[in-house]
């Protein structure tokens, strides 16, 4: 995953044509797709797939947390810190109205809290579900907050 520094990252950002910013998340996808990644500096290709999350295009939206979903199952633990940052991103994308892309943002938030505590994302969630103004996103995230509670409070 060394191949994915501040070069790529730069080199991403700088790319117009969301098909070419597709592929260089594949890549990324493509790598981290193993069910344990090497722990090391992840800092600069979580910056950039957190920007491209956030990203107007759909398509790239959904394949950007499509990796960070791969990188938080990877890493668990070692991802902590990027997990935080990149929720409310997450969060925020539950404006689509396509499945597949709900689909995805839940499987990836559900890798997500691999690398937390539940307690950590409290605050996050609670202030996402109060800036939501569209019920069918304030759906999904109730309906993650539901799965999280289930996998998490095992008795």
């Amino acid at each position: 995953m060394s191949k994915f520094g501040p070069d790529w990252s730069t080199a991403t950002l700088a790319i117009k044509k969301w098909n070419e910013k597709k592929d260089a998340i594949d890549l990324v996808i493509a790598e981290a797709d193993t069910p344990k990644l090497q722990p090391g500096n992840y800092a600069s290709l979580s910056e950039v797939l957190i920007k491209l999350a956030a990203d107007a295009h759909v398509t790239v939206a959904q394949y950007s947390i499509k990796a960070i979903g791969m990188l938080a199952k990877g890493l668990r633990k070692d991802f902590h810190d990027h997990a935080l940052q990149a929720m409310p991103v997450c969060l925020m994308k539950f404006k689509e109205k396509r499945q597949g892309v709900i689909d995805e943002i839940q499987s990836s938030l559900e890798s997500l809290m691999m690398c937390v505590e539940f307690g950590e994302v409290m605050e996050i969630l609670d202030a996402a579900i109060k800036k939501e103004k569209l019920p069918l996103a304030k759906q999904n995230i109730a309906i993650f907050m539901e799965r999280s509670i289930r996998t998490t409070f095992i008795d």
